[in-house]
């Protein structure tokens, strides 16, 4: 019988290999905490240089503000408007927060834009758009209306004096977020918006009140001197505004040629094709009311 000698297999010693393994990784290791101790390090430097470049720049006296110009300001004065943007003469320009000032500036009720920016070095321009007061709307202690047919305030004493008293309206008129404003108030902000100081130049025309009629239309009552020393009533109706003023400035004026001119009470140009022309009695029955 013939013997066969057999190998024994080995296994690789596994734990040594890991051993020699880890051995190798170490220096790759080393350089990677390296690295990145050299990242943190570089990070923290510039963290530092960016704090002293933040310090310097908004403690520096050569950004010290000298003038904060004010632009668009009308009812309010220039330093009312600094003083509500927060900004004076003496300020870093770099350190002033013009988003902030910009909001306090829109907080106020008769600002309706606002913007503000730097100008270097040493200057701050603010620019302001007011609201424009149109009309003054009878509700409760009044309101103030303005071009675009939007409320921005509740009355003061001693402001809206020299505006239109608008009545016959109530607040779901005014409109909002949800629906717009009613035809009366569209009508009322699309008459007064006409440039009624071209009728009858030279007497001055002015608007007293304008009264909303559901049937109607708009009632004005208006001052012109020189043709009655009493208010004048004009009925205009409900459209063809612009016609209607030019028809009225006609008949003003033929008024105004006339020798027995004043005692002008009331003119009626709801219907165009109908225009009825009303005088104190006192210039005689036949006078009284004249259809033109």
């Amino acid at each position: 019988m013939t013997m066969r000698r057999t190998r024994a297999k080995t296994r690789p010693n596994v734990f040594k290999a890991g051993r020699t393994t880890a051995r190798r990784s170490r220096p790759g290791l080393v350089r990677r905490l390296l690295r990145l101790g050299g990242a943190l390090g570089l990070l923290a430097a510039l963290t530092l240089v960016l704090i002293f470049v933040h310090d310097w720049t908004t403690q520096t006296g050569l950004l010290r503000v000298t003038a904060v110009e004010v632009e668009g300001a009308v009812k309010l004065s220039p330093e009312e408007v600094r003083t509500r943007a927060g900004i004076a003469a003496g300020d870093n320009l770099l350190a002033a927060n013009l988003g902030a000032a910009r909001r306090r500036l829109l907080a106020h009720p008769w600002v309706a834009a606002a913007a503000v920016k730097r100008e270097i070095p040493n200057r701050i321009v603010i620019r302001i758009k007011e609201h424009e007061c149109l009309a003054v709307l009878a509700l409760d202690q009044g309101y103030l209306l303005d071009t675009e047919g939007q409320v921005f305030k509740a009355r003061e004493p001693g402001e809206g004096e020299d505006r239109p008293v608008i009545s016959g309206l109530d607040y779901p008129d005014l409109g909002s977020a949800e629906a717009p404003p009613s035809e009366g108030l569209a009508a009322v902000v699309a008459l007064l918006r006409l440039p009624l100081n071209k009728v009858l130049p030279g007497a001055g025309l002015q608007v007293r009140t304008v009264r909303t009629d559901p049937d109607g239309g708009l009632r004005l009552t208006v001052d012109i001197p020189g043709l009655s020393p009493d208010p004048v009533t004009l009925i205009l109706g409900r459209d063809q505004w612009e016609r209607k003023l030019a028809k009225l400035d006609a008949i003003l004026r033929y008024v105004q040629g006339q020798p027995d001119r004043g005692g002008l009470r009331c003119v009626n140009l709801k219907n165009l094709d109908r225009i009825v022309v009303s005088r104190t009695a006192a210039l005689g029955p036949t006078d009284s009311n004249k259809e033109v």
